[in-house]
């Protein structure tokens, strides 16, 4: 589930504040009017900071290595407690060894230790805890914690194929743009100043390059304020509920990029689902927590919806199928799985499937990418030269003639 911050207020006027996970918004006000207060204002964060998110955010790889470390003493059967505290010895962080001490804290006054996690939200994500508290139902702490490495590092695979697939383009693009406008800017300028010297008129095509070139010169600072100006209002818009949400739409209607990412949200959801049925969760509380890890609020959305129908009564695989954001494959394949009872290996397969085609969706995309972008940054550079030579090219003719 997602971590909310958020500001409440009690019957006596008093503001109150804090960090808490929940499926959505409604559950969130729900929670807190139990507690008679009531919710004012709430912004969703990342699960992945550490404490009460001041200072530097804890490295997913810390998180992997967090969980590991944590199996292995307790498989090898030393206590909880000794185990945290030797890590804690060993940290030369001293943000990493407030939080151990704080979990060995919590656990000493007889809280468990999924309890114990739960209380940094911002630092473990909800799917390690839920892991967690069903291995202290069956005894096996040590297997969840391993089983939540596994889905962690995972988890940092999907993310650097992601990375992978728009950092490079984007790249790419900036050098393609910061070489176009140094021409234009630069180049042009001293082609003009060098042939108004001379009688002859400039061909069309360099007349426009020199327009162009004039406009961009005059009215750079203009252009460029109206650039950051435009900037901030999307990042604004971004950060709203609604924004977020036609921004996140926008990416999966996205040529190449957009059924790659579509693919990225499918492979988290179903080994996020997999993983909690295989611990025992519920698979209503599986689904809210899976539908906050894929990463993007269209899909989220989706996964609630989802959640809902089943909430209702309908099988899983009819209530992705009617959100239509899914692809056809999921739900057939989560049909079959309902059919056979066999949903845990069946979702295990339709997240290997995922996990091969992501690798090769960003493979093609980079093959199909960078010619591209090459073939425009050479049209544009090509165009550029060919109107500063033109005029060349009719200087030498007049002279011939």
């Amino acid at each position: 589930m997602p971590a909310y911050q958020y500001k409440a207020r009690s019957r006596s006027g008093e503001i109150v504040t804090g960090s808490v996970t929940a499926a959505d918004e409604d559950q969130l006000a729900q929670a807190l009017r139990e507690k008679d207060v009531f919710l004012t204002t709430a912004k969703e964060t990342s699960q992945w900071k550490l404490g009460n998110g001041s200072g530097r955010a804890l490295s997913r790889n810390d998180l992997v290595a967090f969980c590991y470390q944590v199996q292995t003493i307790m498989a090898s059967g030393v206590s909880i407690i000794e185990g945290l505290e030797s890590l804690s010895d060993e940290s030369n962080s001293p943000r990493l060894q407030a939080l151990l001490q704080k979990l060995i804290d919590d656990i000493r006054q007889g809280g468990s230790i999924s309890d114990a996690l739960a209380q940094h939200p911002r630092t473990f994500p909800s799917i390690l805890v839920s892991l967690v508290k069903s291995g202290e139902a069956t005894g096996r702490v040590d297997v969840a914690l391993g089983r939540c490495g596994d889905y962690l590092q995972w988890w940092n695979g999907t993310r650097s194929a992601m990375l992978q697939a728009t950092i490079y383009p984007g790249l790419l693009m900036t050098a393609v743009g910061g070489l176009v406008i140094l021409m234009v800017t630069f180049l042009v300028p001293r082609m003009t100043n060098l042939f108004a010297r001379t009688s002859e008129s400039l061909p069309l095509p360099t007349q426009v390059l020199v327009s162009t070139s004039d406009f961009l010169r005059t009215y750079a600072l203009y252009l460029g304020i109206g650039a950051l100006l435009v900037a901030a209002g999307v990042v604004m818009y971004s950060r709203t509920r609604e924004g977020r949400y036609h921004i996140d739409s926008m990416k999966l209607r996205l040529p190449l990029l957009g059924s790659l990412m579509r693919k990225i949200c499918a492979a988290r959801f179903t080994y996020t689902l997999s993983a909690l049925h295989k611990a025992g969760v519920s698979i209503i509380d599986a689904m809210s927590i899976a539908g906050a890890t894929v990463g993007n609020v269209a899909m989220m959305r989706a996964v609630r919806q989802a959640r809902d129908g089943v909430k209702e009564g309908h099988n899983i695989s009819k209530a992705l199928r009617e959100t239509s954001q899914f692809q056809p494959l999921v739900s057939k394949m989560i049909a079959l799985g309902e059919k056979t009872g066999s949903l845990d290996t069946t979702l295990d397969r339709v997240n290997e499937f995922y996990d091969r085609e992501v690798m090769q969706s960003v493979k093609s995309a980079l093959t199909v990418i960078e010619p591209v972008m090459i073939a425009v940054a050479g049209l544009l550079v090509g165009f550029i030269l060919l109107c500063c030579f033109l005029p060349l090219f009719k200087l030498i003719s007049a002279v011939r003639t």
